[in-house]
């Protein structure tokens, strides 16, 4: 049985839609579209900007609804490692950067002999010609330091958290940094033949 967000995926794909294009204008990812269109999931929440579109009541990019907890709570969206063909990983969100996966994560990207540029995410930041704290994206370490280094800094005890903080603060000095809440992990590997 076909859902009705199948239903409106097919017909967007009648008007010349591709997953990618769809998923933009609803603000998800084209694996999501894919999967109701195979029927792994219903695609309920989709429904209405997915019919906006149909009818052509909205060109632009909107973000619809995401689900919501029984408590009315929007649901957490699972993160992940993106890899390469060759099944390393070259990038990883995570909200909890002292989390025992992205721990075990670093050790593999070590085996692999990966360079890692960070992007710190803070609740409030500020430096230099900022007039009061707010919400920052920081780069560090973005010619790339080795996950051996970044390994060997941990075995100290120390939180992968406590030593971002570090060296936010030595490479950038700024007034106000607290509060992180994600980062997101880029990895190269620069010996590859």
């Amino acid at each position: 049985m076909t859902t009705q967000a199948q239903n409106l995926i097919q017909q967007l794909h009648n008007q010349g839609l591709n997953n990618s294009q769809i998923a933009k204008l609803v603000g998800r990812d084209s694996s999501q579209i894919s999967q109701i269109e195979k029927g792994k999931r219903t695609g309920d929440v989709l429904v209405p900007a997915l019919s906006r579109i149909v009818a052509g009541e909205q060109k632009e990019a909107v973000t619809a609804p995401r689900q919501q907890t029984k408590t009315g709570k929007q649901k957490k969206v699972r993160t992940g490692a993106i890899r390469d063909t060759k099944n390393r990983i070259i990038n990883e969100t995570s909200n909890t950067p002292n989390g025992l996966k992205l721990r075990s994560d670093l050790k593999t990207i070590e085996k692999n002999r990966g360079l890692i540029g960070v992007v710190v995410s803070y609740r409030k930041y500020q430096a230099y010609e900022d007039v009061s704290p707010s919400a920052r994206d920081v780069p560090l370490w973005s010619k790339g330091t080795t996950a051996k280094w970044i390994n060997a800094k941990l075995s100290t005890g120390i939180t992968f958290t406590e030593l971002l903080q570090e060296q936010v603060e030595n490479a950038y000095n700024p007034t106000f940094a607290e509060g992180i809440i994600g980062v997101q992990i880029n990895v190269i590997y620069p010996h590859d033949k």
